[in-house]
């Protein structure tokens, strides 16, 4: 069934008029190319493949053409931006007759805040291919946070380990989840929750989605890591503090951001608390915030992980939460239904803004 939103935003795109003005068949769709953090861990690269898998199931089932999605890295795992950018300004099978149409890429930044990578590192490196390549048209896209879809993920993801359920008027995002995140840790005690499956784009068919299945990423187990064992967890959530662990930036505007988004998951679900805490920038870290809502009498304290993906940071806050006496560690953000519906979102928002990434002196200023 038909998004809406996206598919009018796509149909734009594309050059499709209302019927009957005799016009040429519509344009392809920009390409989407996703850029992720990237990491040495494998579980990572699994992690945004299955994403950006689930966000194309998404997509053809909002009735959007087949769309060209690709992926690339700022680092530590190929292909980089360039690389890629290389490959869809390159001619295609038809010729060098290609080569000099117009190829249109949306580029969206697979990061939950606007920081160092989105707001500079980034933009350097898609002026630089912009200079190189003139035949890409670039649209820039915004960071996948801050946004309400990412509070219900982090819902679900919680919810995997135990923590009660949102009622549907307060967030509808959360549900059963289609299976255990790998790299999230709970006490054996809490079971999943029941609810019927959900998460899909206003409209769609209801039902399992496969890429949010655990087992799918290659290389990654189907449970979930062995974490402390602890009592089962309270069933009301004013009885249970959140510590909301991201990875942290140097920028305090992002951190300030994440401060931002602590409140209002807080004001939305009635947690007894939610700190914002941060794994390699910023202070508190996630195990000094688990121990000071310890000390200030907290039944259970859960740690929310505000990461994409697994690897060396989503390591280290599990370890030291749970050290710190954390009841449950929820995984990182992953291919989770919600995140894949907001890929499609920000890419539909970058195609339906005016402007143009032309080169070098215009940055991304065009196009934000």
């Amino acid at each position: 069934m038909r998004h809406p939103r996206l598919s009018a935003a796509a149909e734009t795109a594309a050059g499709v008029t209302p019927a009957g003005a005799g016009q040429a068949l519509p344009r392809a769709l920009p390409a989407l190319l996703a850029v992720a953090h990237g990491s040495t861990d494998p579980r990572a690269a699994a992690t945004i493949a299955a994403l950006m898998r689930l966000a194309g199931q998404l997509a053809d089932r909002s009735g959007l053409p087949a769309l060209d999605a690709r992926t690339a890295y700022l680092g530590h795992s190929p292909p980089s931006v360039s690389q890629v950018l290389g490959a869809l300004a390159a001619p295609g099978p038809g010729g060098p007759g290609l080569a000099a149409r117009e190829r249109r890429v949306v580029v969206l930044p697979l990061l939950l805040t606007a920081a160092y990578h989105s707001e500079v590192d980034l933009p350097a490196l898609l002026a630089e291919a912009a200079g190189a390549h003139p035949g890409l048209s670039l649209r820039y896209g915004d960071p996948l946070g801050p946004h309400p879809l990412l509070l219900r993920a982090l819902d679900r993801r919680l919810a995997e380990r135990g923590a009660p359920a949102a009622r549907a008027t307060t967030n509808p995002g959360i549900t059963q989840p289609a299976g255990p995140v790998p790299d999230g840790r709970r006490s054996s005690h809490a079971g999943l929750l029941p609810g019927p499956p959900s998460g899909l784009l206003p409209g769609a068919q209801a039902g399992p989605l496969p890429g949010a299945q655990a087992g799918l990423l290659p290389g990654m187990p189907a449970g979930p890591l062995p974490g402390v064992q602890a009592g089962p967890l309270p069933g009301a959530p004013g009885d249970i503090a959140v510590v909301l662990a991201s990875a942290g930036s140097r920028h305090p505007a992002a951190n300030a951001a994440i401060a931002g988004i602590a409140a209002r998951w807080q004001a939305a679900r009635g947690w007894r608390a939610v700190v914002p805490a941060y794994a390699a920038a910023g202070s508190p870290t996630p195990a000094e915030a688990v121990s000071a809502l310890r000390r200030g009498g907290a039944p259970a304290v859960m740690v929310a992980t505000y990461l994409l993906a697994p690897g060396r940071f989503a390591d280290q806050v599990a370890e030291s939460s749970l050290a710190a006496g954390a009841a449950a560690v929820s995984g990182a953000l992953g291919a989770a239904p919600e995140v894949a519906r907001l890929v499609l979102l920000r890419y539909a928002a970058a195609i339906a803004r005016p402007g143009r990434m032309a080169g070098a002196r215009q940055g991304i200023s065009a196009s934000r």
